[in-house]
């Protein structure tokens, strides 16, 4: 990598932290002995070293890769712009860095900005409410904005790093009357109050000219031998000059600041699909103030919340259109078509075919979109004449078809479907909602643990299921998800059924993940005395802020023992309201938690085993809400 000036940026990437030893013993000539770094950026080498955690360290995944090269980066940035000196203030600089870690490398190879770093902000929260937090005056008035230590560290301890993030993020997102401070409280339940869906103008950004003076002033002048220096400045450019009245002293800034930061919180780890509604508001307010890029980031956020949603698709075409990004614009709105047409939504469907016109799209409705309402048209013609002429189980499976070719699920064929499927909802010969095969993979999905003292199968896939060993150590089998686009994003209602078969603690069946993996709860599966045991847990997803891993919290909310069979045979419906019941073996059905809500059973889930244990999934399938047939 080449800056504008030419300078050149090295990257080193290893594979495991053995790699990143050896990486750093030859350039430092020393160890980095925190277990809990990723990366660093050496200034005076111009290198970033990093490697993934994933392949040897216990909750972490291959994102980490990208937040740590992200981070590390950054400091290039900050390096250039200070002329390299070290007594900036650390928050501003390691702050600075842990901001980009949000960033996301989309498919198309573009970079999302501004979004939050979501394991800094789990962490925020963990500390803030687990006693563990600090003020302002600590992180910013921190002992080492002088330099480096006496041991060489440069950088502050590892729970600082959230808190340097929340701040950098908060000066460049809090908006004048922001709803997340100045809004009803979103309910401890997770409920979002009403004014929070108001579409309003976006207000302006209160504190973003205030953070760029604050860094061009420390860039230049360092902290001037005092490590209160960049506290007293705080004050000055966050406060004093800002004169908001409702902020007259650094207690109500700190104030503003945590309730923001808190607010954040909740919208993004605790409130579920229904929040994208909020965010599409909140888009529309910056497309009234001509913000674009404002508009596209939290409509994208929106896409996170709900996929699949003609609105969220409609306000990025609006937004990439006004940061003079066309062809992304006519790719959201025929995303936008695909959806409102098929809904038979004639008036949002006029309203795309004449914005496409507009703004280039001619060719796109000549080629693709009028082929397409011909081709269903005719398709629709066709199941009406089948059905006519005495095979209505054909005409279904023309409509069924059909409907998978072309990615939709026109109201003209939507009948023939329908039809069928309300006849005979227990899943008889008539029902085409059909039992799904979720792990069958074939050797190809195997997977070994191999280092110098541990050799071993961790994932095999059996003839009818899957094999999960996780053995005591470092070696862990993870997650194991399904390979099948129609299982990854379930939604009430469906079943699931099959069988586990447990050697040592729990089998662990994983519900409700949503796009980060984050599961919602989980069924355990296992032994308790001479009984076996199914458990029942909500789960939440926790920060360590020191070591930078994440882990999952369980919370019992009920279960069952019943006598020891060896195999253990589940099988759970899930019905349209969110309510659930479960028959394990041959003992009655019984029903799930009222915490097994909608949000539990929407999204996919997964398989694993505790540690030291071995589970034997078998004939594990899942009967989904829409029809299906086993088209090649």
């Amino acid at each position: 990598m080449t800056t504008k000036k030419g300078q050149k940026l090295k990257f080193i990437v290893g594979k495991k932290r053995s790699d990143f030893d050896r990486f750093t013993m030859k350039l430092m000539k020393r160890a980095m002995e925190s277990r809990g770094v990723g990366g660093y950026w050496a200034p005076g080498l111009r290198t970033v070293v990093a490697y993934d955690r994933s392949y040897d360290e216990e909750g972490q995944t291959q994102d980490a890769i990208w937040k740590t090269l992200f981070h590390e980066a950054s400091h290039q940035f900050m390096t250039l712009l200070t002329k390299g000196r070290i007594d900036t203030p650390v928050w501003l600089d390691e702050g600075t860095s842990s901001y980009f870690e949000g960033c996301v490398i989309k498919a198309d190879g573009t970079i999302v900005k501004n979004n939050p770093a979501a394991q800094r902000l789990r962490s925020w929260y963990m500390q803030e409410t687990g006693g563990a937090g600090h003020s302002l005056e600590e992180l910013i008035a921190h002992e080492r904005n002088l330099g480096p230590d006496s041991t060489g560290m440069g950088s502050y301890e590892g729970e600082y790093y959230s808190y340097g993030w929340a701040l950098v993020y908060f000066l460049l997102n809090y908006e004048e009357n922001d709803r997340r401070v100045y809004g009803t409280p979103i309910t401890p339940d997770g409920r979002v109050p009403a004014d929070y869906k108001a579409v309003k103008k976006a207000g302006r950004l209160v504190y973003r000219d205030a953070y760029q003076k604050y860094l061009a002033h420390f860039s230049k002048n360092g902290c001037d031998g005092d490590r209160y220096y960049p506290l007293e400045m705080a004050k000055k450019y966050f406060v004093e000059e800002i004169a908001d009245p409702d902020v007259p002293d650094w207690a109500a800034f700190e104030a503003r600041w945590r309730k923001f930061t808190t607010s954040l919180y909740q919208e993004q780890e605790e409130m579920g699909m229904e929040f994208a509604d909020v965010l599409q508001a909140r888009s529309r307010g910056y497309l009234m103030i001509e913000d674009f890029e404002r508009a596209r980031i939290t409509a994208e956020q929106a896409d996170d919340k709900r996929s699949e949603d003609a609105e969220t698709y409609r306000l990025l075409a609006l937004a990439n259109l006004g940061e003079g990004r066309k062809e992304d614009a006519i790719f959201w709105m025929i995303r936008h078509w695909e959806l409102v047409w098929p809904a038979g939504k004639n008036e949002e469907t006029d309203a795309a075919i004449e914005w496409l016109e507009k703004n280039g799209g001619k060719e796109f409705i000549k080629q693709y979109i009028s082929p397409t309402q011909e081709a269903i048209a005719t398709l629709q013609t066709l199941c009406e004449e089948t059905a006519a002429s005495g095979y209505p189980k054909m005409a279904t499976l023309f409509a069924l078809h059909g409907t998978q070719v072309f990615g939709m699920k026109p109201d003209g064929l939507s009948g023939f479907l329908d039809l069928e499927l309300s006849k005979d909802d227990e899943g008889g010969p008539d029902d085409y909602r059909m039992w799904q095969a979720a792990y069958n993979k074939g050797t190809e999905g195997n997977r070994r643990y191999v280092t110098p003292e541990l050799s071993t199968d961790i994932v095999t896939y059996e003839t009818d299921g899957v094999l999960i060993n996780n053995p005591e150590g470092r070696a862990r089998s993870g997650l194991e998800y399904t390979d099948m686009t129609a299982l990854r994003d379930l939604r009430p209602p469906f079943e699931l059924r099959g069988s586990v078969i447990v050697d040592g603690s729990w089998g662990e069946l994983f519900l409700g993940l949503d796009h980060r993996k984050v599961p919602k709860g989980a069924l355990l599966f296992g032994m308790h005395g001479e009984n076996q045991v199914v458990r029942f847990d909500t789960m939440k997803l926790r920060t360590d802020a020191n070591s930078g891993t994440a882990f999952f919290v369980h919370d019992q909310v009920g279960g069952l023992q019943f006598k020891p069979e060896g195999e253990i045979r589940f099988h759970i419906r899930v019905f349209e309201d969110g309510l659930a019941d479960i028959k394990i073996n041959d003992m009655k059905v019984l029903a799930l938690p009222e915490e097994f809500d909608t949000r539990m059973w929407t999204g996919s889930f997964a398989l694993s085993s505790d540690d030291g244990t071995i589970s034997l999934w078998k004939g594990f399938e899942v009967r989904p809400n829409t029809a299906f047939w086993p088209v090649p």
